[in-house]
């Protein structure tokens, strides 16, 4: 319903405020404000309505707590991580999510088998071996071997999207351009060439230096790539390569980084014509060691920030670095496994993250903000993170490992119970040739497994090495089991003498009686030993089999320890690696969070904001609450299973529904201040006219309290007392009052009764009127003559209640007349600025007003109008009157007299009404005997009736002297 300017008047401050109320949130929007009540609600809906399943082909190896105190405190050995990749590749891993970052070298380390955290517990212990060449090992080569031999492992970098030149100072600037022509430059000869203290350059040195080795080993190796480390270190420094000193280890860093970036660089694809200009940029990275970059299957980037509050929820998919796509690790790995090429990759005009359909994968479409960010869709089977994902402890892989260094130090073992037996039986001279023989074998095998760390395996020395080496393993195992039963079937011999003791054959008892003892009970404790060592190892690999074949295993920190905790919706704090695998489970499963825009959001609100003071404006306080009530029930549902559960879309709509309740709790303020202060005023002034409860029904139910004056068509109600005048003169003033109050408390009631406005009390008159705008009557007709019935029925009842009153006679003669007229009107206010006065004004007022007073010129009670008669049909008993031509009027109406329900009026009454109607039908056919037959006949029923009276007065005059020819029978009234 369409406003009007006067409802737009009444309603201007609650209009003003809901529109207030809406622009400010739709500001708080825009200006990224509501972010702190959206995104704890988000948090609430990913905890209770996240519905996307876990990928059976994640598992997480966790390096736990328990780990850490096993194994030794982080960062832990990198052949031992490279022990865990080989295991994992054993295992039958489809891939390896390495979620930690190599990015620094680590040197060699000397071990010696057997030693560890504990061993001086008990104080000094027998060390197995010597340290040798043997003994070293070097976990970079390590690491990288099991990498490239694993050949599924994706490794991890960070990157620095907004990495900038640092600033250097005026000296820094001025000490700059001398490094690059020499970087040997010292303090001393800087201060010197300057002019500056020593100490002022000393502070700032080392940094510019780290700056310069960078710059200028980029040039060098841009212009000769091929360069080494030692002639990049000869072109920029005149020391010796070997020689230690921090211009060297500055130029060697800057050589490490500038050669693992360029892995890196070679590792990442080239831009996608689809992606080229649509991706943000990075300028900087942090790179994996280049060994571990070059034998990596990909790497992925591992970048992601919290937002405002400090949760994780957004994470970026894809970056371009140096004409290069590098992508979140999650994805790489997905991208890998599910096997998804980069054409199919494309960032849309939306920004939006594309993926075309191929074989049986459907195309996909993963939403991103400005920042080419996914918001997390989290799989949270529970309260706990431990839930999400299947999970295996590092420890439970690491026992296989341990099983084979433990057969590996008994080998060593074994190797040296042997050659100390075989030492005992022939001395230094007969020992020496073995020795030598196992050295070579050690050289060989040293130099195989260099070769196989550098994955120089096929190359033609080694193989040759491969064979020299076998050659020597069979003569030293050939020699080895002849040694072993000469001492077996020497040592029976020799137990055989009599006197172990004879100094002919004490010594050879001695060596003998120890060798043997070596090479039986030693042996076969290390024999044991071994035994239970590899069932340990295949219990555990059978056990962990099924855990791991066939599934991508993510590697990360999950101990306390490690300080790799980040705050998320899901579960609060969780380990980050998980985030990772959630990326991987969202592409696996194909299901992303989609959110509304800022342009949807600032829709919602308006459209929220405009329909709740629309709501409150037209409804009461209750009513509005009760719809606020259905809008945020209705708005969470819709919201929580709708669209987050079951379409993976989050709209953020806390806002709105927070606006809906201040839209209405301000709105019944402002009502109340100022509607409600208007409609008590209007209630005030619609009492005049109808019962207070009436006046409260249209205040509550109008709904645009408008008295301005509109046309309508309403049935007017005219009355007025028998001869008051005189009643009044012989009553006095009080009596007077005593006599009236009753009588129009009476009359009204009755006429409220019927949903009739009563208009003015003139005296003993009354004027009231039916369907105004503020008080509808639909069937007004009908309702004006009930209400005249009611009246009348009304006076009666008051008469006979006043039966011992002291004015009782005077009741007894009051006699009331009553005029009806339907028709259109003007109704609305009417007066000055000062007094105002609600009625309505038309002909169809002056005609009831004629009416009422006709009465007493025809003997009738209640005179109506035809318009009122074709209204309300023959639901009662009328007397035609005839046409009647009221003062005022050039025309005719027909009138009736209202005599009642057909229940209530006796036959005689009928009879009568009948005669007269047909009588006055007669005397418009002109007629004038059958008229004045009729007439008379009902003088003889009533010989009172004015009525009858006077139309016999009229026929006697019209048959003297005839109307004119255009006479319609109408009766014209000189008196009011």
């Amino acid at each position: 319903m369409p406003m009007h300017a006067s409802a737009f008047r009444q309603h201007r401050w609650s209009l003003l405020v809901g529109a207030a109320l809406t622009l400010a949130a739709v500001a708080f929007c825009l200006l990224g404000l509501t972010r702190w009540i959206e995104w704890p609600a988000y948090d609430l809906h990913v905890r209770y309505f996240s519905s996307l399943d876990a990928s059976d082909r994640i598992v997480h190896v966790d390096i736990d707590d328990d780990a850490l105190n096993r194994v030794g405190s982080w960062p832990w050995p990198r052949d031992l991580q490279a022990e865990l990749i080989r295991i994992l590749d054993e295992l039958g891993a489809e891939r390896i999510v390495m979620d930690i970052v190599f990015s620094d070298p680590k040197p060699a380390e000397a071990r010696l088998p057997g030693l560890d955290r504990y061993a001086d517990i008990e104080g000094p212990i027998e060390q197995i071996g010597e340290l040798s060449p043997e003994n070293l090992v070097y976990p970079d080569d390590e690491l990288a071997a099991a990498i490239r031999e694993a050949g599924n492992v994706d490794l991890s970098f960070y990157y620095q999207a907004d990495a900038e030149p640092s600033a250097a100072s005026p000296l820094g600037q001025r000490i700059t351009p001398l490094l690059r022509e020499d970087f040997s430059l010292d303090v001393a000869t800087l201060a010197n060439r300057l002019g500056e203290q020593p100490t002022a350059i000393e502070a700032i040195l080392a940094g510019i230096k780290r700056r310069v080795a960078d710059e200028r080993v980029t040039e060098i190796l841009s212009a000769h790539p091929d360069y080494s480390a030692r002639q990049v270190h000869e072109t920029l420094l005149p020391t010796p390569f070997d020689r230690l000193t921090a211009d060297r280890a500055d130029v060697l860093a800057a050589y490490f980084r500038r050669i693992s970036l360029r892995e890196l660089h070679a590792k990442c694809p080239p831009l996608p014509e689809s992606l080229r200009g649509r991706l943000r940029r990075v300028e900087e990275v942090v790179p994996p060691v280049y060994k571990f970059a070059r034998a990596s299957d990909g790497v992925g980037f591992v970048n992601f920030s919290p937002d405002f509050d400090g949760r994780t929820r957004h994470v970026p998919l894809l970056m371009e670095w140096d004409g290069r796509l590098i992508e979140q690790l999650g994805l790489a790995a997905a991208r890998r496994t599910l096997g998804i090429p980069l054409e199919d990759l494309a960032v849309d005009s939306a920004g939006n993250l594309r993926i075309a359909a191929r074989g049986d994968r459907p195309a996909m479409r993963v939403q991103l903000d400005d920042d080419g960010q996914m918001l997390l869709n989290w799989h949270v089977p529970g309260s706990h993170w431990q839930g999400c994902f299947a999970h295996l402890p590092v420890t439970q892989l690491l026992r296989i490992g341990d099983c084979r260094r433990g057969l590996r130090e008994n080998e060593i073992r074994r190797q040296q119970t042997i050659g100390r037996a075989l030492w005992l039986v022939r001395g230094d001279e007969g020992f020496e040739p073995y020795r030598r023989q196992v050295h070579a074998l050690l050289e060989y095998q040293r130099t195989l497994r260099w070769a196989g760390l550098a994955g120089r395996v096929e190359s033609l020395d080694i193989q040759a090495a491969q064979a020299e080496a076998e050659k020597l393993e069979q003569l030293i195992a050939a020699e080895q089991h002849e040694t072993l039963d000469f001492i077996e079937q020497t040592w029976k011999e020799l137990e055989r003498e009599p006197d172990p003791t004879d100094p002919a054959i004490a010594e050879d008892y001695r060596r003998f009686k120890e060798a043997y003892e070596l090479t039986s009970r030693t042996l076969a404790e290390l024999a044991d030993a071994d035994d239970r060592l590899e069932e340990e190892a295949r219990r555990w690999l059978a056990q962990l089999r099924p855990m791991v074949a066939g599934k991508v295993c993510f590697v990360g920190y999950t101990a306390t320890a490690v300080a790799d905790m980040v705050a998320t919706p899901a579960f609060g704090r969780m380990p980050g690696v998980m985030v990772h695998s959630q990326v991987f489970n969202a592409f696996t499963q194909g299901r992303f969070r989609g959110w509304a825009r800022p342009a949807m959001q600032v829709a919602v609100l308006v459209l929220m904001g405009l329909l709740m003071t629309l709501l409150t404006i037209r409804q009461g306080p209750r009513s509005g609450f009760a719809i606020l009530l259905a809008v945020v029930a209705g708005g969470f549902l819709i919201n929580a299973v709708g669209l987050f559960d079951r379409r993976d879309y989050w709209l953020p709509l806390l806002t709105a529904l927070i606006l809906a309740f201040l839209v209405w709790a301000l709105l019944v303020l402002v009502r109340y201040l100022t509607t409600e202060r208007q409609k008590r005023r209007f209630v005030k002034a619609v009492a005049q006219y109808v019962s207070p409860a009436m006046a409260r029904r249209i205040a509550d139910e109008a709904l645009e309290l408008d008295l301005s004056p509109v046309e309508r068509r309403v049935s007017c109600f005219f009355s007025d007392l028998a001869g008051f005048t005189g009643l009044s003169e012989q009553l006095g003033p009080d009596g007077t009052r005593r006599l009236l109050n009753p009588y129009l408390e009476a009359m009204s009631a009755a006429l409220h009764r019927h949903d009739a406005l009563i208009n003015k009390f003139m005296g003993d008159g009354i004027f009231a009127f039916f369907n105004p705008p503020i008080l509808p009557c639909p069937d007004h007709e009908r309702a004006a003559c009930a209400s005249a019935l009611d009246c009348r029925r009304a006076l009666r009842e008051l008469i006979q209640q006043q039966d011992g009153h002291p004015l009782a006679e005077f009741f007894r003669r009051l006699s009331m007349r009553i005029g009806l007229a339907a028709g259109p009107v003007f109704v609305g206010d009417y007066g000055s600025e000062s007094k105002l006065d609600y009625t309505c004004m038309g002909d169809t007022v002056n005609l009831a007003a004629r009416l009422e007073s006709a009465n007493k010129q025809f003997g009738s009670a209640i005179m109506l109008a035809d318009a009122v008669r074709e209204a309300v049909g023959d639901g009662y008993v009328y007397r035609h009157l005839g046409r009647l031509q009221v003062m005022g009027k050039t025309t005719g109406v027909s009138v009736y007299e209202l005599l009642g329900e057909p229940v209530e009026v006796d036959d005689a009454a009928c009879r009568l009404a009948e005669t007269f109607s047909d009588a006055v039908a007669a005397f418009a056919r002109r007629d004038w005997a059958d008229a004045l037959s009729r007439f008379e006949q009902c003088l003889q029923q009533r010989p009172d009736d004015a009525g009858a009276c006077r139309y016999l007065r009229l026929i006697t005059g019209y048959r003297d002297n005839p109307p004119p020819d255009d006479w319609n029978a109408t009766i014209e009234l000189t008196e009011k």
